[in-house]
């Protein structure tokens, strides 16, 4: 039995680490399946400990529904959408330690499934992991092999869609008028991503989808700052996706991390105020 650090965590926890070299010399080097049915000989290809750890069974999957209940409790969805990958670890970074427990990776960063992997294996259990700007099902498919517990769409792709509720993910799919809206929900989407609010109203637009379709779970994005995230909680919003004003690229450029951690703690007082109120 190789010496996994936490192994003694109770059930239901997502991850347990241990080094790479320790998960090949216990037998993980020989063939890893995947979960969406090829498999891959860690000889030919680098596999995150985060996913030889599920296939051994040391690791478990965060349950669907334990992902959407921290989305919903936290409220708040960073959106990473950096030049570097570099800078992308350092905003992921900053996020986890303002107490933000969910960050969204852009497929557009570059380098991007490779940053999930190394956020998986450093991070673990302690934050989910999300991937955004996924256009088709085969991206989402890579997505949730690098890590990743729910996918995040600009636009509606039902088959995006299939393929994260066929492996038990979480799937925000983008969308903007009230039809797309409800084709999104009746295709089994988790949230739906209203995508870009700020175009049509901001608040007052959430508001006004919400008054005939309260069933459905929206995610304002686009235009999303401190001074209008309680608006949009107000209107009707499950949680909000917010990106340039949280993860601010020139801040990354200025290696200013320490201001990404005070937006983060800005908002998420936001939400504790909303609670408390």
């Amino acid at each position: 039995m190789p010496d996994l650090e936490g192994s003694n965590r109770p059930n239901g926890v997502r991850h347990v680490r241990c080094s790479r070299q320790t998960a090949i010399q216990s037998g993980a080097a020989s063939i890893l399946h995947d979960p969406i049915g090829r498999c891959r000989r860690t000889a030919e290809r680098t596999v995150p400990r985060c996913l030889v750890l599920y296939r051994l069974g040391f690791l478990r999957a965060m349950p669907k529904r334990d992902v959407l209940n921290t989305i919903l409790d936290g409220g708040i969805i960073p959106i990473v959408r950096t030049d570097t990958p570099g800078q992308a670890l350092y905003a992921i970074e900053a996020i986890h330690s303002s107490g933000i427990p969910v960050v969204e990776v852009a497929m557009t960063v570059p380098g991007a499934l490779k940053i999930l992997e190394t956020a998986c294996d450093r991070f673990g259990d302690e934050l989910i992991l999300g991937a955004g700007t996924v256009l088709d099902a085969t991206t989402a498919r890579h997505c949730m092999l690098a890590g990743a517990e729910f996918c995040v769409t600009p636009a509606l792709d039902t088959e995006t869609i299939e393929i994260c509720n066929r492996y038990s993910k979480c799937v925000i799919p983008g969308a903007l008028t009230p039809t797309e809206i409800m084709q999104a929900w009746n295709a089994g989407a988790t949230m739906v991503k209203v995508f870009p609010v700020d175009s049509l109203g901001g608040p007052g637009y959430i508001k006004a989808i919400k008054a005939p379709l309260p069933q459905v779970r929206l995610v304002p994005t686009g235009g999303v700052n401190l001074e209008n995230a309680s608006d949009f909680f107000q209107a009707g919003a499950s949680a909000v996706a917010v990106g340039s004003h949280l993860v601010n690229k020139s801040w990354l450029a200025n290696r200013e991390f320490a201001r990404i951690e005070t937006a983060a703690k800005g908002f998420l007082e936001i939400v504790a105020g909303l609670k408390a109120a």
